[in-house]
């Protein structure tokens, strides 16, 4: 909306970037590329950024929402609209599919927590702003937007923003102001359509359903018992209902392929009820997915026979799709990408609440094992890493068949795409050759690490194309796993030289990779020396700990050793949540009820005289994330008890 724009990147900035009217200000991670020496991920980061920040031109700076209770309206549109210009830009990245690993999958993990909030919260002290910074505001605002963009039709929808961008331009405005727009968008249209009544359980109260699926015998048809209830990933119950538009894919396997029946059948109404009988129109040798390409903000229970089905026609499909894009998938009757991992995603997480079984989880994991689309292969790979976290502390004999499950799905990916980029290689398959080297390095592939081991060598004696900038920080990692001071010193000191700031921060957070605990030492002191890392920059050190389950003990001891300190130097509102995000990141790691209850008491049950002469509890400032981070590691708990011998005899007899 306006006539000039500048960007500019800011050395020392708390946040990733600020949407100011007509300059927006970004830390330079966020801005500055370089397309010799940066990684395929920061320029796709970079874009989105960029366009997330622009977008707030208008969602936040033209109509500004009305009180923070309404946050949503500038970060959840921003998020959503910031997508919707990056897929219009660099359409080969598929970014849709890339949504649903950054927002919809980190949405659905915060919202299903009893300590999540409504995306519409109401704010009555300035502390509780900051706090409300955090993927319910952004993600899944972003994720509700998307199912009702797809539920009214996205011109539909963009013909109501349009209304409501005008009229409350330079001016304030609710979520209930938005909602009548696009109903007033929707009269015109084939489905008029009461917005509000639609979408307001979505944004008002937290959580979102899991439909549950039964089948019945029909002569004609699938006809379905469909029920909702709200998932929460500890397994607790709680009986909720929501207006869920259901979609279903339909296609039919035959000998020769698949046939596609039907892209997505829409049923004429929505689940707006906590149960329902729905048919749908099934030939026979047919199959179906609810919730058609993951548009719904829910998960999806189908009976083990429908998943082990589902599983079973992605695998016998691998040799047909090679090449075709989403819409081709459709048109020739395959899954798509996004189903594909849609179908992942539900069956763990359904294991992780005690809906499902971990081990059914892992046989559809199996289903997938010869999968070479990058988004999909990237959330295998985030479901291994939170089975190998979980089970850390297991016999060695159970964590090294783990291993074996990933090494099965990425090692002959890797063996076969080498280490080496070609020059004019596009962004996505980069992208998938970092991924597939990267697992089965962190597997135990020794293969990949001798390969890491020999060009970090080149590499530091000075031969900079041994290690393409999209790998370094996977080689680093590496390496220092098994490395000594030497190597972790090479680290430091590639950190303290480097110019370009995505190859900075992939060297901070490779130095905690480290498993001799004096090197994890070192690498805390390092992250929280504001004359070494900026204090802007002590999250990615700290995401680093969260990735080596050799540090979380380490580094909470460390916490707590050094709090008065970091509390002092993280205390004003607007930065401690950040910090609150850092603790949360590792200590979410732990997996015993016992070491919840120890970060419980030192955050919440001892009151502390701080600088002001005033006591309170060290939480004080960062409840919510740390309420969260318990609750996780409490459901970590009981997620292990419950699968561990079914876990244990399953890997046995596939992997002995």
């Amino acid at each position: 909306p306006l006539p000039k724009m500048d960007l500019l990147a800011v050395p020392d900035f708390s946040a990733g970037a600020m949407e100011n009217w007509g300059l927006v200000t970004y830390r330079t991670v966020a801005l500055l590329y370089d397309e010799a020496a940066s990684s395929a991920r920061a320029k796709q980061l970079i874009a989105y950024i960029v366009a997330h920040e622009l977008a707030h031109q208008w969602f936040g700076n033209l109509v500004t929402m009305h009180w923070w209770t309404h946050l949503w309206l500038n970060e959840g549109f921003a998020t959503w609209v910031g997508w919707l210009a990056v897929d219009h830009i660099f359409p080969e990245w598929d970014v849709w599919t890339r949504f649903m690993s950054d927002d919809y999958a980190s949405a659905l993990d915060l919202d299903s927590l009893k300590s999540s909030h409504a995306i519409e919260i109401p704010v009555q002290n300035p502390s509780e702003i900051s706090q409300i910074f955090d993927a319910i505001s952004y993600s899944k605002g972003a994720s509700v937007i998307r199912m009702l963009a797809q539920f009214l039709g996205e011109e539909t929808f963009l013909e109501g923003v349009r209304i409501y961008l005008k009229k409350y331009k330079f001016a304030n405005a609710l979520s209930k102001d938005l909602w009548e727009c696009l109903s007033e968008a929707t009269k015109s249209t084939a489905k008029p359509t009461d917005v509000g009544k639609f979408i307001g359980n979505w944004t008002r109260t937290m959580g979102y359903p899991v439909v549950t699926v039964k089948e019945r015998d029909s002569p004609k048809g699938a006809k379905l018992d469909i029920s909702q209830t709200r998932y929460l990933s500890n397994g607790d119950k709680e009986d909720r209902s929501w207006q869920v538009p259901l979609r279903f894919y339909v296609g039919k396997h035959t000998e020769k392929g698949h046939e596609p029946v039907e892209a997505a059948q829409e049923l004429p109404r929505t689940l707006d009820a906590p149960s329902a009988q729905v048919t749908i129109d099934l030939p026979s040798s047919g199959f179906y997915k609810l919730n058609y390409e993951e548009s719904g903000f829910f998960r999806v229970q189908y009976p083990d026979n429908v998943l082990e089905k589902l599983g079973s026609i992605i695998a016998n499909s691998y040799d047909q799709i090679q090449g075709l894009t989403g819409h081709q998938l459709v048109q020739k009757g395959f899954l798509t990408a996004r189903d594909r991992i849609g179908l992942v995603n539900d069956a763990f997480a359904l294991a992780v609440a005690g809906l499902g079984s971990t081990v059914t989880a892992l046989r559809l994991l199996s289903s997938l094992a010869q999968e070479t689309t990058f988004l999909v292969l990237k959330e295998i790979a985030a479901n291994l890493k939170l089975l190998q976290s979980v089970w850390y502390h297991e016999p060695a004999e159970v964590r090294e068949r783990l291993f074996k499950v990933t090494r099965g799905v990425f090692s002959k990916k890797a063996e076969d795409q080498g280490w080496d980029f070609p020059r004019d290689e596009d962004e996505m398959k980069a992208l998938e050759r970092t991924l597939v080297v990267s697992m089965a390095g962190d597997a135990g592939d020794r293969k990949v690490i001798d390969e890491a081991k020999k060009r970090f060598q080149r590499f530091v004696g000075g031969d900079a194309s041994a290690l393409h900038p999209n790998i370094r920080g996977n080689a680093y990692r590496m390496v220092l796993r098994e490395g000594s001071s030497a190597e972790f010193q090479a680290i430091l000191s590639i950190y303290k030289s480097a110019t370009e700031a995505d190859q900075k921060n992939a060297a901070l957070a490779a130095l905690a990779a480290a498993s001799d605990p004096e090197l994890i030492k070192r690498a805390f002191q390092i992250a929280i020396d504001p004359e070494q890392v900026r204090p802007q920059d002590i999250i990615t050190g700290f995401r680093g700990f969260a990735m080596n389950p050799v540090a979380t003990r380490i580094v909470w001891g460390l916490i707590k050793e050094h709090w008065t300190v970091l509390s002092a130097r993280y205390n004003l509102p607007a930065i401690s949540f950040f910090f609150g995000r850092c603790v949360s990141a590792v200590v979410q790691q732990f997996t015993s009820n016992e070491a919840a209850d120890e970060i419980e008491a030192f955050f919440f049950k001892e009151e502390v005289k701080g600088e002001d002469g005033k006591t309170s509890v060290r939480g004080k400032k960062i409840e919510m994330p740390i309420r969260q981070a318990l609750e996780k590691i409490r459901t970590r708990a009981r997620w292990l008890k419950r699968s561990r011998d079914g876990v244990e005899t399953y890997l046995k007899e596939t992997y002995p």
